[in-house]
Parts: C-alpha cells; sequence; structure tokens
C-alpha cells in the first residue's frame, strides 16, 4: 500500500512539474517571440526564442537594474552576434513567466546580460538563449533548470502556434511530453560539433519532388545548415541563390515577372503571384529525411498582386542554410543537448532517402570498398599464416640445434 501511495505521489509531483515548464509564446513578424518579466517589481520583457546565442541578453532601455529590488550586477560582458559586438554587464534577478493558467512560475538568480545601446541595431532589441555550444552556455536556461534539478534532460520543445487552436504556440522546457508526439511520426537530424548553433547536415536541393529515377536538377550543399525560431525567413548560400537565378527563376527574370531585389541587407525574389503556381517545388535532403516546400509554402503575399520569397540570401554567414520559422512551423521539434539531436515530429510521413537511386556510383564505390576489405583481410590472414609458419619453422629449428648440442655434449662427457 505504501509503495503505490509513493508512486501515486511521484507522479503528481511529476504531471505537476510539466506543467510548471510549459509557456506559451506568440509570432511576431515572422519570428517566435516569449513575454516575461525580470525583477522586483516586475519589468515587462518581450524576447525572440533564439537559437543562436545561449545566453538570455536585454536592452538596457527595458531594464534598470536599480528598480529591481534583487539585482546583482556580476561582470562585465561582450556578446558577439552577427559579426557584431555587443557590450553590457551580467545581472543576476528573478525572473517570472506566465503559462495560460495565469500560474506566475518564478527563478531565482538567474543570470542574463544587459547590453547598452542597440538601438537601430536588431528590432527584438534582446533574445531568449537557447544555442547549442557557447562559451557561456552556462548561463542558458536549460542548463540552469537542469542543474537545479527542475527538469530531468537538457532539451525544450516547441509547437507552432499554427497547429493550435488559439494563437498560442507552446514552449516546454525539458522536452516534448511524450503524450503530444506518440501518435507523430519522427524523423531527426545529429547536431555536429563544427558550430556553436543547432547545426545538421543538408546535403542537397532537388528541383520538384524527387522522381523515382531520380533525374531532377539538384544543388549540392558544401556545408552545414541550423536552425534558429527568430529567423523568419530561410537564408541561403549566395552560390545557392545564383544557382536558382540560373536554374528556377530565370525565365521569370527574362520576361519581368520576377525581380531579384535588395530588402534591407539581404536579396529576395519578388514575383507577380499569379505566376507562382507555375514554380516547381523544391526539396531539401537532410541526414535523415527529406521535406518538400510547395510554390504557395515558397512565397508570401506583399501586396499589389505581388508576392516575396521566404527565401533570402545569406550575407552573414555565405556557406550556411538558415531554417528559421517558414521551416520550423511545419513540425513540433525537439532540441536536445543529452543526445546531440533535433527530433522533427509531423502528422506526415517522412520518406527516407534511397541514395544508391539517386547516385548510383555510391552503390560501385561501397562494393568496391567491400570487396577490397575482404581482399585485405584474406591477404592479412594468409600473411598471419605465413609468418606463424615461418616463426614455428624457425623455433624449430632452433630447438634443433639445443637439442643437437645437448646430445653432442652427452657423447663427450660419455667419451
Amino acid at each position: 500500500m505504501f509503495n503505490f501511495l509513493f508512486i501515486f505521489i511521484l507522479l503528481i509531483i511529476n504531471i505537476i512539474s510539466s506543467k510548471l515548464f510549459y509557456i506559451p509564446f506568440t509570432e511576431i513578424s515572422g519570428s517566435y517571440y516569449m513575454n516575461l518579466t525580470i525583477g522586483n517589481p516586475y519589468q515587462k520583457q518581450l524576447k525572440a526564442i533564439d537559437q543562436e546565442l545561449a545566453i538570455t541578453w536585454t536592452d538596457n532601455i527595458f531594464y534598470n537594474p536599480n528598480n529591481s529590488t534583487f539585482s546583482k550586477e556580476l561582470s562585465k560582458v561582450t556578446l558577439s552576434f552577427r559579426k557584431i559586438n555587443l557590450y553590457g554587464n551580467l545581472y543576476s534577478d528573478i525572473i517570472t513567466f506566465i503559462n495560460e493558467e495565469y500560474k506566475p512560475i518564478i527563478l531565482n538568480d538567474f543570470i542574463f546580460a544587459v547590453i547598452k545601446n542597440t538601438k537601430g541595431y536588431d528590432s527584438r532589441v534582446g533574445g531568449f538563449g537557447f544555442a547549442y555550444k557557447f562559451s557561456d552556455l552556462k548561463y542558458s536556461i536549460i542548463h540552469f533548470l537542469y542543474d537545479k534539478n527542475l527538469i530531468s534532460k537538457r532539451a525544450f520543445g516547441i509547437i507552432p502556434n499554427n497547429n493550435l487552436k488559439n494563437d498560442y504556440g507552446k514552449f516546454f522546457f525539458g522536452g516534448l511530453p511524450n503524450q503530444l508526439i506518440n501518435n507523430l511520426f519522427k524523423s531527426y537530424c545529429k547536431i555536429t560539433n563544427k558550430y556553436n548553433f543547432w547545426s545538421c547536415e543538408m546535403s542537397y536541393v532537388f528541383f520538384g519532388e524527387i522522381s523515382e529515377k531520380y533525374e531532377n536538377k539538384y544543388y549540392q550543399n558544401s556545408d552545414y545548415s541550423y536552425f534558429n525560431s527568430a529567423e523568419h525567413r530561410i537564408l541561403v548560400p549566395e552560390k545557392f541563390m545564383e544557382y536558382l537565378k540560373e536554374n528556377y527563376f530565370k525565365k521569370y527574370l527574362n520576361n519581368k515577372s520576377c525581380e531579384y531585389i535588395l530588402y534591407g541587407m539581404n536579396y529576395r525574389f519578388e514575383c507577380k503571384c499569379d505566376i507562382i503556381k507555375n514554380f516547381e517545388k523544391l526539396t531539401f535532403i537532410f541526414d535523415s529525411f527529406q521535406f518538400v516546400f510547395n510554390y504557395s509554402q515558397l512565397f508570401q503575399e506583399y501586396g499589389g498582386g505581388i508576392c516575396n520569397s521566404i527565401i533570402y540570401n545569406n550575407h552573414l554567414r555565405n556557406n550556411n542554410f538558415v531554417f528559421g520559422v517558414p521551416f520550423l512551423k511545419h513540425f513540433y521539434t525537439e532540441f536536445n543537448y543529452d543526445d546531440k539531436i533535433i527530433y522533427f515530429y509531423s502528422n506526415k510521413k517522412f520518406e527516407n532517402i534511397e541514395w544508391d537511386k539517386i547516385f548510383p556510383w555510391r552503390k560501385t564505390i561501397r562494393y568496391s570498398f567491400y570487396l577490397i576489405s575482404i581482399l585485405f583481410a584474406i591477404l592479412s590472414i594468409f600473411y598471419i599464416k605465413n609468418k606463424m609458419k615461418k616463426k614455428k619453422r624457425k623455433d624449430y629449428k632452433k630447438f634443433s640445434e639445443r637439442i643437437n648440442k645437448e646430445n653432442q655434449s652427452i657423447i663427450e662427457l660419455q667419451e
């Protein structure tokens, strides 16, 4: 009876604790934002869910440490963010979240950065840091919660608001609850150690859905790709943009149905909305699955019969693809530090990639490698056997010589 009561209490605690770290978020201008407050009395904050930095940071116009009872200044800090250095101070203070039941979730002594003079630099004026690997990873809220035994694994999960009945998405500290993903199809990509971001191998982009004969035109990616829910676009290498202009948009650029336009610091395509239905789908190949964007998902209506592409050139990291909300909103995602994996969950089954059909020479090379390995193993066996025989003969010869010497000595003694 006692054991049953103990297990029941643990179950209740687990259910309550799992609710403690579910927070609503909203989509603003194509990026994911979370409401929180810092300090006592509360100072309201609206921060992007950002996978580029591990540390949470805010602008000094939104937080005044002198107005908080529990604020503590720790040290100077410099954040390297998108090739620009941001300067400020580290503080510890109380942070508070409000979930949909309006129950406050309060964390004491949370460390964050207060940056000075970011006006005109970044419209988000701060971010909630969820990077994969950084020198300041010790300031990550996921590690903060894990070290205090408030979550059972170092992970966070995102359910986008387009999959829900209300306007809010759901952010889960500690990963996605099993009851929400049990009936979904799962795929994943393994995290690389090359970057400080949630980066995975994204090998190819094919034009159209991959046919059975795999005769599509394709672009081969030479570097890794990463994911960030603070990004409202899909950023691509300049080389890929040139490839699109030549192979995907060429006809429409020539007849002026599309234009290649500088928007802010990035280039994008702007086309007449009535012609985008003529575009082929784009299929992105990741290390364990493929994802297809149809033409309607690749463009957003801008106004006046003009649609702009969600694809922009990546002028900061010119070798990388960056998949923002236009990609992530199609999945439930779990970013798992412990497993070094991003899990993708969807109602749609992921198609496995048959690489041997796409590139037959890979199969030839692999079988050749297998054959060479077998031949090498056989030759190694013969070599070892031959060496052992030689050693045996040599040992036998030494043994015979020793016996002969001993016999000779005995004969000499007898004489």
